[in-house]
């Protein structure tokens, strides 16, 4: 039974050998066999400790029925059919220890070699994922990105003076933006002497042509106190007023 369970050993150790072809289709059927000897020796170890563990069920009965034909065997007074009942417990209490053992051993065995199967895996992809990776720098090296983004550079550099050429305006022949301003402070110094020119032409003054004479009364003047003539008439200075008007 050792020799079965530990003769699994020699099978994985023959199964993990380091495959010698250099390509990726070699190394990847030797990972898979690899992978597939690994879960075939993960089933015997299951299998080997579903027996073991029946064989130790079946120990602790045949144990626990000594044990009772002991004390039934020393109620009745046969001493020596007791003893060899108690013989027979002792026997197999030390094969159930032994098996509980072995069951440890193969447990341990067995997670060991789960633990390798997840690590292998893990190693697998890691080692796919390397070589992918080399293949594409291979594919795009440094040198071929620097110049990738150098060209990237200079194109936004291109179309950003393509921008700022469409964006600028457009250079004509002809006078210039001062030229341009004088001719038209001439043209409204011109509107405006021909403006005045004309205000002052639709503008006619007129005299009177008569002034009427309005006839005011005579009015006697008044001696004074003293016998000298009196002031003018107030109607005669308004008569006068009239007439400087």
């Amino acid at each position: 039974m050792f020799s079965f369970l530990f003769g699994s050993k020699k099978t994985k150790k023959t199964a993990t050998v380091a495959p010698t072809a250099s390509s990726t289709a070699s190394s990847t059927a030797s990972s898979t066999a690899v992978h597939n000897t690994a879960i075939d020796t993960i089933g015997v170890l299951q299998r080997k400790e579903a027996d073991i563990e029946k064989r130790i069920d079946a120990l602790e009965k045949q144990s626990k029925a000594s044990h009772a034909n002991a004390q039934e065997a020393n109620r009745a007074g046969q001493k020596e059919k007791a003893m060899l009942f108690l013989r027979k417990r002792t026997m197999y209490d030390e094969q159930i220890k032994t098996n509980n053992a072995m069951l440890i051993k193969i447990l341990q065995q067995r997670t060991a070699l789960e633990t390798t199967m997840i690590n292998t895996s893990a190693l697998d992809v890691m080692n796919l994922a390397t070589g992918t990776m080399k293949t594409q720098q291979t594919e795009w090296s440094v040198d071929r990105v620097t110049s990738l983004t150098d060209d990237i550079h200079d194109a936004m550099d291109s179309q950003r003076e393509i921008n700022d050429l469409l964006k600028s305006p457009l250079h004509i022949d002809g006078p210039s933006e001062e030229d341009l301003a004088a001719e038209l402070a001439d043209m409204q110094e011109a509107d405006m002497t021909k403006s005045l020119t004309e205000t002052v032409e639709n503008t006619v003054v007129t005299a009177p042509a008569e002034i009427a004479v309005v006839a005011v009364p005579t009015v006697p003047v008044v001696a004074t106190a003293n016998g000298g003539a009196g002031a003018p008439n107030a109607t005669i200075n308004m008569a006068q007023e009239l007439a400087m008007l």
